[in-house]
C-alpha cells in the first residue's frame, strides 16, 4: 500500500501521511480475503482432502472460502478487487475461462457465474463464483485457490464442485440449527471418490439428499423404467440405512462401452483402496452399475451409466451419463456381497 505525502504550496511543510485504505479481512484457515461484514459459511484449506471431481494427483493443495456478502450486492469488480488487494491477482485481472448457469428445472431458483483466473503465483488457479437466488435475491460468493496442474476448464469444474459441496454441507447445518437442533461438527466431504473419465463434464450441481429426501430418492429409483430390478434391489438395501446421499452427475466427452465403464471404475476404485465391487449389474445393456464399500466403513458408493442424448462429435455416437451416489453411514451391504 502506497502512502502519499502532500507538500502544501507556500508553506514548504510536509503534511501528515494520508491514512491507508482499509484492508479487507482474511479468513483464518483458507487465508483468502472477504468483504467486511460478510457471513462466512466455509473456510477450509490445506492438502487436497476434499477432492470431488479432479483427476487423481492433479490438485495438491486447496483453499475454499464461501461467504454471504453483506447487503447481497457484491459484483464482479468488488469480488476480484478483494484478491487484487491481497496480491493474489494482478491489477485488472482477466478471466481465463468462465461459465454461467441458470436455474435448472426442479432445483432452487439460482443463477451462477464462475470464472477462473491465473494468480500471480505460478502453478495456481483462482476460481471465483457468484450465486444469486432469483426469489430471495440473496447472494453467496466463493473463492477456491487450487495448486496443481489443471487446464482452465478443469479449474472451473473442480473449483465450483468443491465450493458447492462444502456450501451445501454448511447450509444443511444452518438449517438444523434454525430448527433448534444442535448441529454436529461439520463432516468432511468424502475425501476420495472415483473421478470421471478424462474430458467428462459435470452436468448438474452436486445434490445433498437427507431426511425425507432419502425416501423420495428410493421411491424414484423403484419407479424408474430405466433402472434394472437388480439395481432397485441394491437401492432397497442400502438407501434406507444411509444418513445422507450425495449425487454427482457427469457426461463423458466420448462414447463408452459397458465393458470400458466397468473396467475404468473397477481399476479406479482399486487405486483408491476400495477393492472390488461388492455387487454389480452389467446384464442390462448400456446401463451397467457397480456398488462399492468405502474404506473405514464410511458408507457405500453406487456408480451407474446410461446413454446420453448428447452427441460429442459427428460420427462418434452418443456419449454416456454417469451417476455417482455416495451414501454415508454405517451401511450393512452383506446381503448384496458377491451378487
Amino acid at each position: 500500500m502506497i502512502c502519499c505525502l502532500v507538500v502544501i504550496a507556500g508553506l514548504g511543510a510536509r503534511a501528515a501521511a494520508a491514512p491507508e485504505a482499509p484492508v479487507s479481512p482474511v479468513a483464518p484457515t483458507s487465508k483468502l480475503a472477504y468483504p467486511a461484514g460478510a457471513d462466512l459459511w466455509v473456510d477450509v484449506g490445506g492438502a487436497d482432502s476434499i477432492s470431488v471431481t479432479n483427476p487423481p494427483g492433479n490438485v495438491t493443495k486447496v483453499a475454499v472460502l464461501v461467504f454471504a456478502p453483506k447487503g447481497n450486492n457484491l459484483d464482479w469488480d468488488g469480488l476480484t478487487s478483494l484478491y487484487v488487494e491481497q496480491r493474489l491477482l494482478p491489477a485488472a485481472p482477466k478471466a481465463e475461462f468462465g461459465m454461467r448457469f441458470g436455474p435448472a428445472v426442479g432445483s432452487a431458483a439460482n443463477e451462477e457465474e464462475v470464472n477462473a483466473y491465473k494468480p500471480t503465483v505460478e502453478g495456481q488457479m483462482l476460481v471465483l463464483g457468484l450465486i444469486r437466488n432469483l426469489m430471495s435475491r440473496n447472494q453467496l460468493a466463493y473463492a477456491v485457490l487450487l495448486t496443481g496442474k489443471l487446464t482452465n476448464s478443469q479449474a472451473v469444474t473442480v473449483g465450483r464442485a468443491k465450493a458447492q459441496a462444502l456450501a451445501e454441507l454448511a447450509r444443511e447445518l444452518r438449517e438444523k440449527a434454525k430448527g433448534g437442533v444442535t448441529p454436529p461438527a461439520p463432516a468432511p466431504v468424502p475425501s476420495v471418490i472415483p473421478s470421471p473419465p478424462g474430458g467428462s463434464v459435470q452436468i448438474e450441481p452436486i445434490r445433498l439428499i437427507t431426511g425425507p429426501g432419502l425416501a423420495a430418492l428410493l421411491q424414484k429409483i423403484q419407479q424408474s423404467a430405466l433402472i434394472s430390478a437388480r439395481v432397485k434391489e441394491m437401492s432397497r438395501v442400502v438407501i434406507p440405512q444411509a444418513t445422507s446421499v450425495r449425487l454427482y452427475t457427469w457426461r463423458t466427452s466420448l462414447p463408452m462401452t459397458d465393458q470400458q465403464f466397468v473396467a475404468y471404475y473397477t481399476s479406479t476404485a482399486q487405486r483408491l483402496g476400495w477393492g472390488q465391487p461388492i455387487s454389480r449389474d452389467d446384464r442390462a445393456a448400456a446401463h451397467p452399475t457397480l456398488l462399492f464399500q468405502m474404506p473405514n466403513n464410511a458408507g457405500v458408493a453406487m456408480v451407474r451409466a446410461q446413454p446420453s442424448p448428447v452427441i460429442s462429435a459427428p460420427g462418434r455416437g452418443p456419449t454416456v451419463e454417469i451417476f455417482l451416489l455416495v451414501m454415508e453411514g454405517r451401511i450393512n451391504a452383506s446381503a448384496l456381497r458377491g451378487q
